[in-house]
């Protein structure tokens, strides 16, 4: 069953937006943890290193992170991050994003 999507806009070879949406947050985000939690904590420790209490108060912020539960319906996802590059802003790509997400 399918728990996350990720939907990429792309023009001439190069990425222009995304969209990223999940069913089941909770289980995502420990899925996402388990698989790559030592992997992101190493690439953070350069970050740890030069701005200790800020990285590490973000990354307990998202060790614990849950993602937003989506209501109780059948069919019902979390759209979690939309993103368009700035020089595609005010094309509708946002827009249609969405509406292949939905």
């Amino acid at each position: 069953h399918d728990v996350a999507t990720l939907l990429v806009a792309e023009c001439d070879g190069e990425i222009v937006g995304f969209l990223a949406g999940c069913r089941a947050p909770e289980e995502f985000f420990r899925r996402m943890r388990r698989k790559y939690g030592f992997y992101m904590a190493f690439v953070a420790l350069p970050s740890v290193l030069r701005h200790p209490l800020r990285v590490l108060e973000r990354l307990l912020a998202a060790a614990r992170y849950r993602g937003d539960r989506p209501p109780d319906l059948p069919g019902y996802w979390l759209l979690s991050s939309l993103g368009v590059a700035p020089a595609r802003s005010g094309l509708g790509l946002g827009e249609a994003l969405v509406a292949r997400f939905c």
